[in-house]
């Protein structure tokens, strides 16, 4: 996984249509995308991409693998764990929604949705993505810091020094 925080989105879904127009939705924002044509595909992109992803972008229904499949293998993966997923299918019904979200989808959109929408949604989990990134960076710098510090031994001269 990349040590940076990247404004990458991978974007799953069987339609290719629907592959293109949120492609070109998010990289007119500046983004970049990578796309997979249903979750074994996105998996295997997950398997081999080097450089990490910001946000998941991913269809609920698809052939081979489905979105909650994926979703369900994301949650259970150390590297894929703290990755934004927004979840994204045609079916609104409120028990899909809440096993979505239950699953650990980041949030939950619903076709046909605006552009501005799905951007304001994608900004929101990539800064999320970055944030927690950044976070873990600092918990682990202080953590070093304090683990010198528990080893550490000084020597005072005076009550001044100390």
């Amino acid at each position: 996984m990349a040590t940076k925080p990247l404004n990458r989105i991978l974007i799953v879904d069987d339609e290719p249509f629907n592959l293109e127009i949120l492609s070109e939705h998010l990289a007119d924002a500046g983004y970049e995308t990578v796309t997979a044509e249903d979750g074994e595909a996105a998996w295997e992109i997950l398997q081999h991409d080097k450089d990490g992803f910001s946000t998941i972008l991913l269809d609920r229904m698809m052939p081979r693998m489905d979105g909650m499949q994926v979703l369900a293998k994301l949650k259970q993966h150390p590297d894929f764990l703290h990755i934004p997923v927004i979840m994204q299918t045609a079916v609104g019904a409120a028990e899909n929604v809440r096993e979505g979200l239950a699953a650990g989808a980041y949030y939950y959109l619903i076709k046909p949705f605006q552009r501005e929408m799905l951007l304001a949604i994608v900004a929101a989990a990539v800064g999320f993505h970055k944030e927690r990134k950044q976070l873990e960076d600092q918990i682990t710098e202080h953590a070093e810091s304090y683990r010198l510090l528990v080893n550490g031994e000084f020597h005072f001269r005076t009550l001044e020094e100390a």
